[in-house]
């Protein structure tokens, strides 16, 4: 599509901070970020933020990018008995060993989306946004340990009142998992 080759990344900190390193370098034409998780450890504060960089190179450049809210719904922390207090009492999956996911609140999901939605404000390019209605993970479907169906929809609608209106909106009446995010 691109004449290019596609370049993936963990949305782990270290891998947020790569990307946008080489789109600060000019080495990546085009974006498509499906999974800005690191936005919402950002704004919690949590272990694996990118840091405050995050989601501006391509806006800066112009470059045509599109998003997705992957990894927007849950908090990336260490192993279940370490878990911070201020965690007590919300939805948690063990995603492995080291690695439990913690259920983002709604006010969170706000905030995550106020962030992105300025992020894209700032681009001096095409810029589009994808948004799965059902869910924004396999982990969030219904039935799934961090479904959580009103903090969903906080973001969407947060979302959709603060994206200006240069960027494309597309909404889907799916979870982000299915084909049709990816074909969109």
């Amino acid at each position: 599509l691109f004449g290019g080759e596609l370049v993936a990344y963990h949305a782990v900190g270290t891998g947020g901070r790569a990307m946008e390193e080489l789109i600060a370098d000019g080495v990546v034409t085009g974006v498509f970020d499906v999974s800005p998780g690191e936005m919402t450890a950002l704004v919690v504060g949590g272990p694996f933020s990118a840091g405050p960089e995050r989601m501006r190179a391509a806006g800066r450049l112009g470059i045509p990018q599109v998003i997705a809210p992957g990894g927007l719904d849950f908090i990336i922390e260490g192993p279940l008995e370490g878990l911070p207090a201020c965690y007590a009492g919300r939805k948690t999956m063990v995603h492995t060993p080291d690695i439990t996911l913690v259920r983002t609140s709604a006010a969170e999901m706000e905030a995550v989306a106020r962030l992105i939605a300025g992020r894209l404000a700032e681009s001096r390019g095409p810029a589009a946004a994808i948004l799965p209605l059902r869910s924004f993970g396999d982990f969030a479907r219904p039935g799934r340990p961090l479904y959580d169906p009103e903090s969903d929809r906080a973001f969407v609608r947060t979302f959709k009142a603060c994206v200006p209106p240069h960027v494309t909106l597309v909404e889907l009446d799916t979870h982000l998992n299915d084909p049709l995010v990816g074909e969109t």
